[in-house]
């Protein structure tokens, strides 16, 4: 960013590293200068649904209640799929979402339209939404078959937030030995 302060990419990759750092009002905040310099990027809206979620749940750890975290969450994860609807990963990261925030039966419409889609889907997406569902064993079943795949997305297994609630769970040790990441 020194080199090119107006780099799109870099600065895509900033706001997911502040992400799986858990810098999450940073994060937000350099996804909203990314806006600025790129106003039809799909990116930055999806570094903000995922902070703002995330900000929710911690939020609701605290015991406190923040539905403006809820709906701004979900509001950027869906301009996120509207701005780029042929990558349909967004879909898995919006139906999470939509579920984590209580919009259970979007969630579920959400889930419908991926096993309705023609395209192959990562494995990732389905267990995302069946997480935010709270439905924990088609999540695992999921999450498994995204390890058998490679899907890509589980890569950051270790340092992805929406994980905290299953780290105990002996399932996800088993994830982590297929990956050699125990």
């Amino acid at each position: 960013l020194e080199l090119d302060p107006l780099a799109g990419f870099t600065r895509t990759w900033l706001g997911i590293m502040l992400l799986l750092a858990r810098s999450y009002d940073r994060a937000i905040e350099e996804a909203r200068y990314l806006l600025e310099l790129e106003p039809a990027s799909c990116w930055p809206h999806f570094v903000i649904g995922i902070a703002y979620r995330q900000k929710y749940v911690d939020a609701l750890v605290a015991g406190n209640s923040r539905p403006d975290f809820a709906a701004e969450a979900v509001s950027e994860h869906l301009k996120a799929h509207e701005l780029a609807p042929g990558i349909d990963f967004f879909l898995g990261w919006l139906g999470l979402a939509l579920g984590v925030c209580g919009r259970k039966a979007e969630a579920r419409a959400v889930l419908e339209q991926l096993q309705r889609s023609e395209r192959y889907i990562l494995p990732t997406s389905f267990a995302h939404v069946y997480l935010g569902l709270g439905e924990i064993d088609a999540a695992f079943e999921w999450f498994d078959r995204a390890v058998e795949e490679r899907d890509q997305m589980i890569m950051p297994i270790l340092s992805y937030a929406h994980f905290d609630p299953i780290r105990q769970d002996p399932r996800f040790a088993a994830l982590l030995r297929k990956m050699r990441l125990e």
